[in-house]
Parts: structure tokens; C-alpha cells; sequence
């Protein structure tokens, strides 16, 4: 398996898994699970150096008296979010799957599988 292949994609591509699943990244909890500590964040973003751990993440939850704290003003050192992440992967999952309902993405699921599995006719 390729090292930057996860044993979900592994099992999909060799159709023992759950096929056709669209993946969504969670940005945030990506960040938590790959630098818990911000060793990354911290060195890419100066902004935010002095931010503790706890709001490394998510320095936009950051109350008015943490951020005088730590001598950081949101808006003005960091900028606020663009999109609510948790509204914009709503509204992208029911996006995503409403297209699934459509008549043109079930016929093609149909050639898809057909094609790519051990399901389809012998050729003799």
C-alpha cells in the first residue's frame, strides 16, 4: 500500500469497503489530530505563536479578556473566519448526497460497478 493511502481508500479501491463514499475533510479536526501542540500552526503562522494550546486550533473562540492576554487582537493580527465550517460542510454533505438521488449519478453508479467489479458477465 502506497504511505499516503489510508486503509479506508485501500479497502474501496479493492471494493471490500464501503464503495462510492465521499470523504469530507474536517479542517479542525485534522489540526488537532496531526499537531496537537500547533508545532506547525506556530511556525507558519507567527500570528499566532503566542496563542496557547488550547486555542491554537481556533483562535476565533478566543473570549475579548484572553485575547488581551495574550496581547492579540482577532480581526486585526489574525483576520475572522471567512465561512462558519460547520455550516459550509452542511450545506457541501447535502449537497454532495442530493446529487446521489439524481437519475443520470445512479445510472452511472450502475456502469461504475459494473465495470470495475468482479460482478460483471464473463467474456467467453
Amino acid at each position: 500500500m502506497h504511505p499516503t493511502t489510508n486503509h479506508h481508500q485501500q479497502q474501496n479501491f479493492q471494493t471490500v469497503g464501503a464503495t462510492l463514499v465521499v470523504a469530507q475533510p474536517l479542517p479542525i479536526k485534522q489540526s488537532h489530530d496531526h499537531d496537537p501542540q500547533g508545532i506547525f500552526i506556530r511556525k507558519w503562522i507567527p500570528e499566532l505563536s503566542a496563542i496557547p494550546e488550547i486555542h491554537i486550533h481556533e483562535p476565533w473562540k478566543m473570549t475579548i479578556l484572553e485575547q488581551q492576554l495574550y496581547n492579540f487582537k482577532l480581526g486585526q493580527d489574525y483576520p475572522l473566519p471567512v465561512v462558519d465550517i460547520t455550516e459550509s460542510a452542511k450545506i457541501a454533505r447535502d449537497k454532495i448526497w442530493g446529487h446521489r438521488k439524481t437519475s443520470l449519478v445512479r445510472q452511472e453508479r450502475k456502469r461504475i460497478i459494473t465495470t470495475h467489479t468482479r460482478n460483471q458477465p464473463r467474456k467467453k
